[in-house]
């Protein structure tokens, strides 16, 4: 799972930045800009600036040209970073990622295993200091629905949590310095 996620992120950042490389610097506000890689009518990627400060506040890619959008990022505050990345890749299932503090580390994270809109997980990271304490388990009804916050359990546990959260910052980071590259942050 563990690769799986940081190749995902990985392919997600990359292609995002090529994505919003290719289109160019937004242009107003609330205008979309549209990207069709594959040349067949449909758009494989999608950005729009809603305050017209020239980033991109809403960024969706088709990862794999399949015609619906697998990655979505979202800059809630209009800062220049984005504060939530949604991930829908086949086979994995969906994944929400936040950045609650705003620097550059993901604090909250969902996971959503067979894709049916109910997260059978939510990790929770209260105090920065870049290891989840918390997390939301289905403890009621066992329907796979995460419904119980719970400290987060053993040194083990603990270990891998901390693993997949530093591979995502550096994935986060590497996102940003290649935005801050292409002069789009």
């Amino acid at each position: 799972m563990n690769r799986t996620l940081t190749s995902m992120l990985a392919a997600a950042a990359a292609t995002t930045t090529l994505t919003l490389a290719s289109m160019g610097g937004a242009e107003a506000a609330g205008t979309w800009e549209w990207l069709d890689v594959t040349g067949d009518g449909r758009y494989d990627s999608a950005g729009i600036d809603d305050n017209g400060d020239g980033s991109y506040d809403r960024v969706f890619t088709d990862l794999n040209l399949d015609g619906t959008y697998e990655v979505v990022f979202y800059d809630t505050d209009s800062d220049g970073a984005f504060e939530w990345m949604y991930i829908d890749i086949d086979g994995p299932g969906q994944m929400w990622f936040h950045d609650l503090d705003h620097n550059g580390s993901l604090e909250h994270l969902m996971l959503d295993r067979d894709g049916n809109g109910r997260y059978e997980g939510e990790l929770y990271d209260g105090d920065g200091d870049l290891r989840f304490e918390w997390q939301k388990v289905d403890l009621l009804y066992f329907d796979g629905v995460a419904d119980t916050w719970s400290m987060a359990g053993t040194a083990a546990a603990n270990r891998v949590m901390n693993q997949i959260s530093v591979n995502h910052i550096s994935t986060m980071t590497a996102l940003g310095m290649l935005s801050r590259a292409q002069g789009l942050s």
